[in-house]
């Protein structure tokens, strides 16, 4: 048994892991109703699709953390016999001092070995955090699952009690129509037919609009007879006289 019988697990190929992990984030809307069923149901595909790709990787992260399990245990069989193989025949390690001597000089003539065994142990490290990493963010992709539904039910209430599907595409701002001097808006407009009545007037405010009223009308008509007043007519004219020459030489 060798590493090299092993699937390579580089460090390359946990990066791309742990960054195909990262990606898989769905967020949820704070008011869904607003935006359709159609949105709703993509974001149940994108959870549902997300759920299978984090799957898969866990099924084939598993498999390499089985092989490379069951190659590091055989790897260090391999090396115990190895040891125990030289402990027994090669002089050179039967003339250690003591076991510490004999094992260090034995590890020496059996380096390949170790350091197979070292680099097995090293990637069953690696992987075995990486389930654990898959298996949070499957427990993540669960639970929006299940928040998914409780706002599909959610909805449903809502529509039960009178609300209806929006159809605003996300991201969408409302722009409030700018205000014209002189012109009524349709937002003033709606406020206006909410209900709310116009302010009372008193009868001193109406007295008082009657009396400008009057006095703006007796000003006008003392001017104009004023401008008659001031108009010269001829005695031979004056039957000849028409209302438009008159009022024409008064420049009325």
């Amino acid at each position: 048994m060798s590493v090299k019988n092993l699937p390579e697990v580089s460090q390359e190929t946990i990066n791309t892991i742990f960054e195909q992990l990262t990606i898989m984030e769905v967020d949820l809307d704070e008011n869904p109703l607003i935006y359709g069923p159609q949105r709703l149901n993509s974001k149940i595909a994108e959870a549902r699709g997300y759920q299978t790709a984090c799957e898969k990787l866990f099924l084939q992260v598993s498999l390499w953390h089985q092989k490379y399990r069951s190659g590091a245990r055989a790897l260090k069989l391999n090396l115990d016999l190895s040891k125990k193989h030289l402990f027994s025949n090669d002089p050179e390690v039967r003339a250690g001092r003591n076991l510490a001597d004999r094992d260090a000089i034995a590890s020496m003539k059996l380096k390949d070995e170790v350091e197979e065994v070292s680099e097995a142990e090293s990637v069953l490290e690696d992987l075995e955090s990486m389930i654990a990493v898959i298996r949070s963010k499957k427990s993540d992709l669960k639970d929006v699952q299940s928040r998914l539904k409780d706002q599909i039910r959610l909805c449903q209430e809502e529509i039960s009690l009178g609300s209806r599907w929006g159809n605003k595409k996300f991201g969408q701002v409302e722009k409030e129509e700018p205000k014209k001097e002189g012109h009524t808006t349709i937002k003033q407009l709606h406020e206006m037919f909410k209900g709310e009545e116009p302010p009372e007037v008193t009868q001193e405010q109406s007295k008082q609009s009657q009396t400008l009223l009057q006095g703006t009308y007796e000003e006008g008509m003392g001017d104009f007879l004023d401008a008659i007043s001031n108009t010269e007519v001829s005695e031979t004219r004056k039957s000849e006289v028409d209302i438009e020459s008159l009022l024409g030489d008064m420049n009325f």
